[in-house]
């Protein structure tokens, strides 16, 4: 009984311990991700306009757009939203860091159980 019980911590012990690798990896990508939107944030006001080039009402309202609209939503997925995907990952990592500290000490405790009982079946 005490082999079975001890079996099925194991199994999610080893089920935890995957889910920590991939939240680590999926937390790490998302780094990454942040840092490209932060090396390439200038393109989106890229190419500037001169009067050479466009200019009039029209112009001004794709201006207005491309740096009021575009870039405010930019920099909103590039910080906040990013910071925010980013925080959740980290507290689900520590919640599982937890659960596996958790789940180590409960397999030692019963180890140990099955160990005494292993003597007293041997005296």
């Amino acid at each position: 009984m005490q082999f079975i019980v001890l079996t099925a911590f194991y199994a999610i012990l080893h089920e935890k311990q995957e889910q920590l690798v991939r939240l680590k990896t999926c937390k790490a990508n998302l780094e990454s991700v942040q840092d490209e939107f932060f090396y390439n944030e200038k393109i989106c006001s890229y190419p500037e306009l001169s009067p050479y080039s466009w200019h009039g009402t029209l112009a001004a309202k794709f201006e207005d757009i491309r740096l009021g609209g575009f870039l405010t939503s930019y920099i909103d997925l590039e910080n906040r939203q990013l910071n925010e995907v980013i925080s959740l990952v980290d507290n689900k990592i520590s919640e599982i860091e937890l659960e596996i500290e958790a789940l180590k000490q409960r397999i030692g405790y019963l180890e140990e159980q099955a160990r005494r009982e292993k003597e007293k079946q041997t005296k």
